[in-house]
């Protein structure tokens, strides 16, 4: 089992929309080795097909594509791996009331810049007209561009207060706190928040345990 297929189990859980879900496509940033889910392009794809955010056409479509062009591939990895940790060096330092570097920044507005579209009108049966938007034949643009518009989206907005830190020190995870006390502490409960308890709960028997002796 390649390392990126052993922690696709990540790609479930939710953290609060798809910038905050993106960056956390790498697992346990804070140990010494940090678990990669983005091995190969492949693996970009089947993400954003998991989060929905590439419909199944598109998906074999642009599986197809890499799978004839390695070097596509390779940049599409490069590119979507350079923005993920510019968005999570962006979040953190919100999370941590800090000033996001200017870099990071340059990194998310490249990708933003490759984001064009194009209206473009369908007819329909009875007269029916629907607008959609087509992006370029681009990679880049169709595949992460719609990751760099919702982190910016986020970023120019007020909401960009309620980005957190799980409260567990080993864990790294950044996510949206959408609890209306805004005192949510752990990036999921069944990961970090039970760990936690459980760690707590082993101290106070081993804590009780010498008392009693």
């Amino acid at each position: 089992m390649k390392t990126g297929e052993r922690f696709r189990r990540t790609w479930t859980l939710g953290y609060g929309g798809p910038s905050v879900d993106f960056v956390n496509t790498r697992w346990d940033r804070l140990k010494a080795n940090p678990a990669e889910s983005f091995v190969r392009a492949q693996d970009v794809l089947d993400w954003l097909r998991t989060r929905r955010l590439l419909g199944r056409r598109l998906h074999r479509r642009w599986a197809v594509r890499l799978h004839r062009s390695p070097r596509l591939g390779r940049q599409l990895l490069e590119h979507a791996v350079r923005l993920r940790e510019a968005l999570y060096g962006v979040f953190w330092s919100l999370a941590h009331r800090e000033e996001p570097g200017a870099g990071h920044v340059r990194t998310v507005n490249r990708v933003l810049a490759m984001v064009r579209t194009h209206p473009r009108l369908t007819l329909r049966p009875g007269s029916h007209f629907t607008l959609t938007y087509r992006h370029d034949n681009n990679p880049l643009a169709e595949l992460l561009g719609p990751i760099a518009v919702a982190a910016a989206r986020l970023l120019s907005e007020e909401a960009r207060q309620r980005l957190r830190r799980c409260f567990n020190p080993e864990c790294g995870v950044i996510f949206f706190d959408r609890t209306k006390n805004k005192r949510r502490r752990w990036c999921h409960m069944k990961v970090c928040g039970s760990r936690i308890k459980m760690r707590r709960y082993r101290q106070r028997v081993r804590l009780g345990s010498r008392t009693t002796r």
